[in-house]
């Protein structure tokens, strides 16, 4: 769990209060694996949505409109769906 929070760069807090408990996110997890299928070598696929991660939150905190943030997002959760 504390890997989890650490590269979510959220705290425990945040997650219980959305999760509940360790076995709920554990569930959570598995059901998104089950659904889960894609073209894309899953190391890649992971390495880049994550720097799409530090880059939005590194836009968040300058002037980046709020508009650009959703797009860059929405692009990289398109390539889920592939």
């Amino acid at each position: 769990m504390s890997d989890l929070v650490e590269h979510m760069g959220i705290h425990f807090r945040s997650l219980y209060d959305n999760f509940g408990d360790k076995h709920t996110v554990f569930l959570k997890t598995q059901d998104c694996f089950a659904e889960f299928s894609c073209d894309y070598d899953a190391e890649v696929l992971a390495e880049s949505l994550h720097n799409t991660l530090l880059g939005i939150r590194l836009l968040a905190r300058t002037s980046a409109s709020k508009e650009k943030l959703h797009r860059i997002a929405d692009f990289s959760l398109a390539l889920l769906n592939k």
